[in-house]
């Protein structure tokens, strides 16, 4: 018969695990982790997955987060979680955020809507949509507003595999960019 000992290290090392994948900056993240948080697998386990979300720290370290000439200060300025049922699914942001790392060769995401919501979506997946809000022309790196899109998910992430937030954070020019994740 196994000691407690025994059978609960595989347990804790497998919880852990997750954790640590869970929390990894955006950057950190590849193709293999980033897609594997899909609550219709048959690998999905609730029970790796549903842990304490706000044990996760906010995400100010990003150190893997550089992006050619610019390096973020932090990652966000503030945050507003506003995941449902409604809202988009991981897997699903996963790929309009790859989307959206795609256009980091045209440089900057831009908002570019003068009137109504002063809002631009610049992806959307299956209804998963990044985008930013305020004054025309303020934006940022399409590079950082992938990785601050991502981070959002995983922050703002609900028990069903869904997220939705808005992000506060620094821009081009240090002006304050608002991005919508939904």
């Amino acid at each position: 018969m196994p000691s407690f000992k025994s059978s609960f290290l595989p347990i804790l090392l497998v919880g852990l695990a997750s954790y640590i994948r869970v929390a990894a900056l955006p950057a950190q993240l590849n193709d293999e982790y980033r897609h594997d948080i899909d609550p219709s697998s048959p690998d999905y386990d609730p029970a790796l997955f549903d842990m304490d979300i706000d044990s996760v720290p906010p995400l100010t370290d990003t150190t893997g987060l550089d992006r050619g000439s610019f390096t973020p200060v932090a990652l966000w300025d503030d945050i507003k979680c506003e995941s449902s049922m409604g809202s988009a699914r991981l897997n699903d942001i996963s790929a309009a955020v790859d989307r959206l790392r795609q256009r980091e060769k045209d440089g900057n995401c831009l908002q570019s809507n003068y009137g109504g919501s002063k809002c631009t979506d610049f992806v959307n997946v299956n209804g998963a949509q990044i985008g930013i809000c305020g004054a025309p022309h303020i934006g940022a790196p399409c590079g950082k507003v992938a990785d601050v899109a991502w981070a959002a998910a995983v922050r703002c992430r609900n028990k069903q595999g869904r997220a939705g937030a808005q992000v506060w954070f620094r821009g081009l020019d240090g002006k304050k960019v608002r991005l919508i994740l939904h």
